[in-house]
């Protein structure tokens, strides 16, 4: 059964370490390579897409082929990377390589306690999207307001939210193994874990990046 798990386990930082790749690369690729009138055109499309795609894979994850939902994984890195290349125009490359490893550390910590704890994380989950719903509603506000202190806590807050998802995510990984198999269970917790990634990463630059300002 250990085994099975470590296997589980290697499978899904595989994919996830695979879509990070993407999207970096990609972002880093477009902000060189893309004028500003066409992005803008694209950010949004791409946006709705990635929106249309959780929203597949999360309610339609039992009736998608493991095939289909690696796809449509890769797809969602794509898009995001896309719209990542405004973190390339806007800080400093070595601040993004800078925040990326400090993310990456506190992400594997959290990753490790949250596959060796005895804890059901899991039982966290319902409190986590209320936060989370807290979170878009503060942020839309403040879209308004534009305060910097709230913008600041948001960050704060955030940083602290994807920790917790991090660790609720990890333990699900067990329960995805039971019910969809390994393969599918793999690239889904991947996809799981890299938004927790990607959030937990912006989060960080926001309070630490330079701009190139």
């Amino acid at each position: 059964m250990e085994l099975n798990k470590n296997a589980l386990y290697s499978k899904v930082f595989l994919w996830l370490g695979i879509g990070l790749l993407i999207s970096f690369f990609t972002g880093y690729y477009v902000s060189f390579h893309l004028d500003n009138a066409i992005f803008a055109g694209f950010a949004m499309i791409s946006i709705i897409f990635e929106l249309i795609i959780a929203f597949v894979m999360g309610i339609c994850l039992h009736k998608l082929s493991s095939t289909a939902c690696t796809v449509l994984y890769l797809i969602y890195c794509l898009l995001s990377g896309f719209n990542f290349s405004v973190i390339f125009i806007t800080y400093k490359v070595q601040s993004i390589m800078f925040v990326f490893l400090i993310t990456s550390v506190i992400f594997l910590l959290f990753a490790f306690i949250g596959k060796v704890s005895k804890v059901d994380f899991r039982k966290m989950g319902i409190y986590l999207l209320f936060m989370l719903l807290g979170i878009v509603i503060v942020s839309i506000i403040n879209i308004f307001l534009q305060s910097s202190s709230l913008a600041f806590g948001l960050s704060v807050f955030g940083v602290m939210l994807f920790m917790g998802f991090i660790l609720y995510d990890m333990k699900m990984l067990d329960t995805l193994e039971e019910v969809f198999g390994t393969d599918k269970a793999a690239v889904y917790g991947a996809f799981q874990l890299y938004i927790d990634f990607i959030n937990l990463f912006l989060d960080i630059l926001r309070l630490l990046g330079k701009s190139k300002d």
